[in-house]
């Protein structure tokens, strides 16, 4: 009786840019019993792969194939996925992290035991799903992947990662789901992203020439962040929901506002160029985690602030209008120096002491103001 003395298993991967083969190299030792090596020209090979260790009905075999191998001195070699009259199916999700699989060996009609569990390696077959744009040939996104500097992050839709300096421009994204999306420095002239999805996105130093702004018509920017990015010749008026965007530090303000947006300097109490931001209905300036506290001097508003996020934020000399609309805003722990929008619209809103203008005869004054 002979046994198989060593397993030895990796992948051959192509390059990104090219088809990724679905062939795992195979290199093995037989020995017999008294573990002398074994030398013999065209010895017959099964490969099977089970998602069970020790069960042999067909229902729990995935894949078989067989293969004709010399053995030198004990030693040979093979590819699986390469063989003949294979059985079942043998592809990326074979190695879906999801599975437990095994691995088997029948040489000479004799069943190598016991079988051996794929481990890492293979389960990078689960690339090949990684390098699919919108079922293009891989030229069409070889330059489009990228790793981001603040991160990786998958798009659903795309299996795409992008971020850092990767080039976007002149990409056609129109009306994909790209909601969480990190981009740092990333190059968007005339990217199409008419109606996509960018629910909660990261967007920085996004960089592009004035006379090629990207296309955002529809576009959906709700919770999303935009910092440090020019905003020229962006017509934001026909973008989608704004609702949740955090825009701040901006290098210029927008071609074109929707009602009741604003774009004003954040802070000009000093010698600085003062960063912009984007103020409007449902915006957020809040204490979150990527959100510092904002700090407002002699700020112009808008009317209508329901539904924005002004958790801890500092007023300093800023005349709010008569009837500013705070309904649904957030004005928790936020301090009012040298004037307070005592002349409003007070409803569901959080008082600066935490308290709801509901409960106190629908204002906040007195109230923190």
């Amino acid at each position: 009786m002979k046994k198989l003395a060593a397993i030895i298993l990796w992948f051959t991967l192509a390059n990104v840019a090219q088809a990724i083969p679905l062939l795992i190299n195979y290199q093995g030792v037989y020995v017999n019993n008294a573990g002398v090596p074994v030398t013999q020209s065209s010895v017959p090979v099964t490969i099977s792969i089970w998602n069970h260790a020790t069960f042999t009905a067909p229902a729990y075999r995935l894949y078989q194939e067989d293969h004709t191998v010399n053995i030198n001195d004990g030693q040979f070699s093979l590819q699986i996925g390469s063989g003949s009259n294979p059985t079942g199916t043998f592809d990326a999700n074979t190695f879906n992290n999801s599975n437990t699989i095994y691995l088997q060996l029948r040489i000479n009609s004799e069943d190598m035991s016991p079988r051996v569990r794929f481990l890492s390696a293979p389960y990078t077959f689960q690339s090949e799903n990684s390098v699919r744009f919108n079922n293009q040939p891989p030229s069409y996104y070889e330059e489009k992947m990228c790793r981001t500097t603040i991160g990786n992050i998958w798009i659903a839709s795309l299996n795409l990662c992008v971020g850092g300096s990767v080039n976007l421009s002149n990409v056609d994204l129109t009306g994909q789901q790209l909601a969480g999306v990190r981009l740092n420095g990333a190059a968007v002239n005339t990217t199409d992203l008419d109606g996509a999805d960018l629910q909660g996105a990261f967007l920085k130093n996004l960089a592009y020439t004035p006379s090629k702004p990207p296309s955002i018509e529809s576009t959906n920017f709700s919770g999303a962040t935009i910092t440090d990015s020019p905003m020229v010749n962006i017509n934001l008026s026909t973008a989608g929901s704004l609702t949740g965007l955090y825009a701040n530090g901006l290098t210029s303000c927008p071609l074109e506002m929707p009602a009741s947006w604003v774009c004003a300097s954040a802070v000009a109490n000093d010698d600085s160029t003062p960063p912009l931001r984007l103020i409007g209905p449902g915006a957020r300036f809040s204490d979150d985690e990527q959100l510092p506290p904002a700090t407002w001097y002699k700020t112009p508003f808008p009317t209508n602030l329901s539904g924005v996020n002004f958790r801890f934020n500092y007023f300093d000399q800023c005349n709010f209008q008569t009837n500013t609309n705070f309904t649904n805003a957030n004005l928790f722990g936020a301090h009012f120096s040298g004037g307070s929008p005592s002349q409003a619209i007070w409803d569901n809103t959080v008082c600066p002491d935490g308290t709801n203008s509901d409960d106190n005869d629908n204002t906040c004054v007195g109230k923190g103001l």
